[in-house]
């Protein structure tokens, strides 16, 4: 072996030993940042369970900041993190009671917790998405989001939330249709009692089911169809014979 040959090996050998020690050093700063973002959400997590609201800004601002250090870090692995630092993000501006900034957050947390890891998370996301929308005042748009949880819901095995989603569902529609009953749009109050009716009964909440069973035996008696009205307050009856007891009540 020439000495050109010796120099171009040895070379080559330096030059792989320097890219080891860099992308070394590379995971080394990756792993610090990625640790500083996890403190930041700890610390934030902290501060919420104080429950002041002084101590939950000061949350909000560190998930915020823990948000951005994982979105720098531009890489697939952190996605998740950065979904989920923008979670906690919207349950502070929430306990703030600033719920166009918690929608917000949770907006940018949605796309990002996209993985199969992330199931649970993203439903859980979807209802505290509806949960703003109702709190802003918008239920036709929480409806829409209610519907998208429900089914994440069960694709994660979390059934009892499920079901949840379809008895706050049951309850837009139930509200819905007493006021269109005390527009004396009795045709529209009937077809949204009917709806509610049906999601309470998906939801298995026998109690709540009775309640709208009830209205729909007001309007069917309104609406001049009296044996419909005989059949709803049959089914009433039958419902709050299974109930819990004190369940009856949206």
């Amino acid at each position: 072996m020439n000495k050109t040959t010796g120099w171009l090996l040895t070379a080559a050998a330096l030059f792989i030993v320097g890219v080891k020690l860099l992308l070394m050093v590379v995971g080394m700063w990756q792993s610090h940042v990625e640790d500083t973002g996890i403190d930041q959400i700890n610390q934030g997590n902290k501060l919420m369970k104080a429950g002041d609201k002084a101590s939950i800004a000061r949350a909000a601002v560190l998930y915020k900041h823990a948000a951005d250090i994982f979105n720098k870090m531009d890489n697939r692995a952190e996605r998740r993190n950065e979904g989920l630092a923008y979670y906690d993000l919207a349950r502070a501006y929430a306990a703030l009671e600033q719920y166009p900034q918690a929608l917000d957050a949770i907006e940018n947390a949605l796309p990002l917790l996209d993985d199969d890891q992330s199931k649970a998370d993203r439903a859980d996301a979807f209802g505290l998405k509806a949960y703003y929308l109702m709190k802003s005042g918008k239920p036709d748009e929480a409806l829409t989001a209610y519907r998208e949880a429900e089914p994440l819901f069960r694709s994660a095995g979390k059934i009892d939330s499920a079901e949840g989603m379809l008895r706050v569902e049951g309850a837009i529609y139930y509200d819905k249709a007493v006021n269109a009953a005390e527009k004396r749009d009795w045709a529209a109050a009937r077809d949204l009692c009917i709806k509610s009716k049906d999601l309470y009964h998906q939801a298995r909440r026998p109690g709540d089911e009775a309640t709208a069973a009830h209205e729909l035996s007001v309007i069917y008696l309104v609406l001049g169809d009296s044996a419909h009205s005989t059949e709803a307050r049959s089914q009433e009856q039958a419902l709050r014979a299974k109930a819990p007891a004190g369940s009856d009540d949206n």
